[in-house]
């Protein structure tokens, strides 16, 4: 048999050429397959049995539609066998059916009579004995599209705001206020901590990250005294990929 080629249209084509059809055992239940094609993401081919499947009254060609790559797949389709002038002798559709490792072929037991084909007058085979089969498949615009995950990255990072047991440094942001202390009076030692991740700090904010150290042994913490705790709890959310409130 010829490889199948291909029309890229809503409903693909692929044609087989099944040389030689003549000589082909036709016993019924004697049974060949066409070379595999891709279609949809699958691998598929046309079996088909010159005399007949298991099915079939003795002397009709069966011909059908096989899944061959496993798994899961939906398919409408339909088979048509050419004359020598490559027009469109018979056809046979299917409405979309569903394939699987239980039911991995559709088709037609009695597609066409083998002594129709064979008969000259009707010009099905072409001078070297060559018959042309066509199987169509109607596109599914759902499984022809590629799956592409989402990138995680961003909602990876995201979920390390804050997060304390994979911190290995933290901020220490002082609540006190000293315009609003009186004189002679002393701000209570107050403060939050915000905890961290250096290899954010060095990619996304390189001046917060030369706060700290290179002490590898335990938690470096720098303190902050300029910035009141619900600015650098913002700016910190922001290098973690979050957004600022506008202001209001």
């Amino acid at each position: 048999m010829g490889r199948p080629s291909s029309t890229g249209e809503p409903w693909e084509s692929f044609k087989i050429l099944i040389h030689d059809f003549a000589d082909l055992p036709s016993a019924v239940g004697q049974c060949t397959r066409s070379p595999e094609f891709t279609f949809n993401g699958h691998r598929w081919c046309i079996p088909l049995c010159p005399g007949g499947d298991s099915q079939a009254s003795a002397g009709y060609l069966s011909l059908s539609l096989r899944l061959c790559s496993g798994g899961y797949a939906t398919a409408a389709f339909e088979v048509s066998v050419l004359d020598k002038y490559q027009s469109v002798q018979h056809t046979m559709r299917s409405t979309l059916r569903s394939f699987s490792s239980e039911k991995k072929t559709w088709g037609w037991p009695q597609f066409d009579s083998r002594s129709y084909i064979l008969n000259q007058a009707n010009n099905y085979l072409d001078d070297n004995g060559t018959l042309a089969v066509v199987v169509s498949i109607q596109r599914d615009s759902a499984s022809a599209a590629p799956f592409v995950p989402s990138n995680p990255i961003r909602s990876m990072i995201a979920g390390m705001f804050l997060d304390e047991k994979t911190a290995d440094v933290c901020f220490e942001v002082s609540t006190a206020d000293v315009h609003d202390v009186d004189d002679g009076d002393e701000a209570a030692p107050s403060s939050v901590t915000f905890h961290a991740h250096s290899f954010i700090l060095k990619t996304c904010a390189p001046m917060l990250a030369s706060l700290f150290g290179s002490d590898d042994d335990e938690v470096a913490t720098a303190t902050i005294t300029d910035v009141k705790p619900d600015i650098f709890h913002h700016m910190l959310h922001y290098v973690y990929g979050g957004s600022v409130p506008d202001a209001s």
